[in-house]
């Protein structure tokens, strides 16, 4: 595990945050596309109104990742054990978002599954590639 580590730019966090978002766009767009072409994806509303499509996707694959960055550089100034820390925030986060789907009204199980996917493959990548910033 990493200790304080001050000499790591934002430039350098936020770029591997911005690369993992990117994947996980990406990865999460095949997710989408093999779904939607196999009958498999529910355009349910979402709590905002809108409903689940692509661009949710888009979204909710990058932005999340940018904002982790942000974190993580946080907690390489102001943690410790930075990496041990975010390890724990990821868990967090990742289990607040496994509840996310179940509140979906009408959503079918295989939706759910294909949600908690694209949840885990965003969540893997942004904990690799921003803790890969300190090693």
């Amino acid at each position: 595990m990493a200790t304080l580590t001050t000499s790591i730019p934002l430039s350098r966090v936020l770029a591997a945050a911005a690369k993992a978002g990117l994947i996980a766009f990406v990865v999460n767009t095949v997710i989408y596309y093999v779904a939607y072409s196999q009958g498999w994806w529910q355009f349910v509303p979402t709590p905002d109104g809108r409903t689940l499509d692509l661009q949710k996707v888009v979204t909710m694959s990058v932005l999340p990742a940018l904002v982790a960055g942000l974190v993580f550089f946080a907690l390489l100034r102001i943690a410790r054990q930075p990496v041990r820390v975010f390890y724990v925030i990821a868990a967090l986060v990742f289990v607040a978002m496994f509840f996310g789907p179940f509140s979906l009204s009408g959503i079918r199980t295989g939706m759910i599954m294909l949600l908690q996917l694209m949840h885990l493959v965003v969540t893997a990548l942004v904990v690799r590639f921003l803790v890969r910033t300190v090693q």
